[in-house]
């Protein structure tokens, strides 16, 4: 699995996790949704509202560089087109300043997870939130030595 993908799914499976702090009853895997175009767009995730009233489009972004204004527009013209109700953009950094504007003002939400996360062992920060996991190994050996003092 390449690691864009592997970010996709943890990025799925944590948002679904955390689901109700968006007000999502459900976060979705990847999938086609059309467009009222008449076209159809690939999105990363999707996010149904706990009332099934409406769904936000999640994407996911594990670049080296911060995300600048257009890449934000492009999202939400997305969310636009396909009639969603918002979005989520998920990205191991800070957005420059021109795309934070953009997305406070359009209402995306912008979460950040580091980019070697998996499910098990993680760093997403949302909403003023900075929640960690982590995963610990303990191995086992087949002897062990007691030695009583009294």
């Amino acid at each position: 699995m390449k690691d864009w993908e592997r970010y996709e799914q943890t990025a799925q499976y944590l948002l679904n996790e955390f689901a109700t702090n968006f007000g999502l009853g459900t976060v979705e895997g990847k999938q086609i949704v059309p467009a009222v175009s008449g076209t159809e767009y690939e999105i990363d995730a999707k996010g149904v509202k706990i009332d099934g009233s409406g769904f936000l489009i999640v994407e996911c972004r594990r670049r080296n560089a911060r995300l600048d204004q257009e890449a934000v527009g492009a999202l939400v013209y997305r969310i636009n087109a396909t009639g969603a109700q918002g979005g989520i953009l998920v990205t191991p950094h800070q957005l420059q300043e021109g795309a934070r504007k953009v997305a406070e003002h359009e209402g995306v939400y912008h979460v950040i997870l580091d980019k070697e996360s998996t499910t098990e062992a993680y760093v997403i920060e949302f909403l003023d939130k900075v929640i960690m996991g982590f995963h610990e190994s303990i191995g086992v050996s087949d002897s062990v030595e007691i030695t009583w003092i009294p």
